[in-house]
């Protein structure tokens, strides 16, 4: 999704900048060509209008508009144009090579029988948990000085407890963030400091995570880190609101000669009983 668009641009003209949530983390590269999407009640999606990754970060990028329909907007989708064919189902035609791909697996299909055996015998294909965390974690919102979730971040936590259900032996590590900004004197009764507000932000979440139908409360943990690893400028309350944050972790079930991550605390938060020693 594009989430932030510079002020005082002119959005349809080539050579504008838009900053998306997909970075590092997702599999972005320099120069990747990314087709921009809108959707509307009761309209197919549609592509408005083509972008240009110039700039990568691990979570974010910058990208260069380098064609456009119509006036790109916060909350436009954005999809690589392979995956806006295969998994978008949008009308777009394959390019000569796509056709030749094609062309080739027609050719060399198994016949139904054997090609039955395969599919009984072939492995479950895995999911990437840790990473459909990662971009809902993205999504949730904290006001400052505040520990819990702001509402709008129910449903993105319920359906984070849904995707840990799919994974009840993984440990799961809660990691909280703050901006730059200190503790006003009207919290300081709550969080002395961001460090305490951090691992207070952690420990909501991870309370929300091992509610009814849940994570197992035993294979949580939570760390703060206060403001030490920012993923944008805190110049801006635009960045300090992308700082305010919290980030998932799973550990193998299991560690039976492996040190903890040094980055990862084990104490657990209020209400969440500590994990077992690996």
């Amino acid at each position: 999704m594009i989430i932030e668009i510079p002020p005082g641009q002119n959005l349809i003209a080539q050579g504008n900048v838009v900053y998306i949530d997909w970075g590092r983390n997702e599999g972005v590269k320099l120069g990747d060509r990314l087709e921009v999407l809108r959707e509307k009640a009761n309209i197919p999606l549609q592509v408005i209008g083509e972008l240009e990754v110039i700039a990568v970060e691990d979570l974010t990028s910058t990208a260069r508009i380098s064609r456009s329909l119509a006036p790109i907007q916060r909350g436009d989708l954005f999809a690589s144009k392979s995956t806006q064919q295969t998994q978008l189902g949008l009308d777009v035609p394959p390019s000569p090579q796509a056709r030749k791909d094609t062309l080739f697996q027609e050719m060399t299909k198994p016949a139904p029988a054997a090609e039955a055996v395969q599919e009984a015998h072939a492995a479950p294909q895995s999911r990437d948990i840790e990473r459909e965390l990662a971009q809902l974690a993205r999504q949730l919102e904290f006001e400052p000085g505040s520990a819990p979730a702001t509402a709008a971040g129910l449903p993105i936590l319920n359906r984070m407890k849904a995707l840990l259900k799919e994974v009840p032996d993984r440990r799961v590590v809660v990691k909280g963030y703050t901006d730059n900004q200190k503790v006003g004197p009207s919290l300081k009764e709550l969080y002395n400091s961001n460090q305490e507000l951090s691992r207070a932000r952690a420990a909501a979440v991870a309370d929300s995570l091992a509610g009814e139908g849940g994570a197992n409360p035993q294979n949580i943990s939570v760390v703060g880190y206060a403001d030490a690893k920012p993923v944008a400028s805190n110049s801006t309350e635009t960045g300090r609101k992308k700082n305010r944050r919290i980030e998932i972790q799973l550990l193998p079930a299991e560690l039976p000669s492996a040190p903890a991550p040094a980055d990862v605390m084990t104490e657990p938060a209020p209400g969440i009983a500590a994990p077992p020693a690996p």
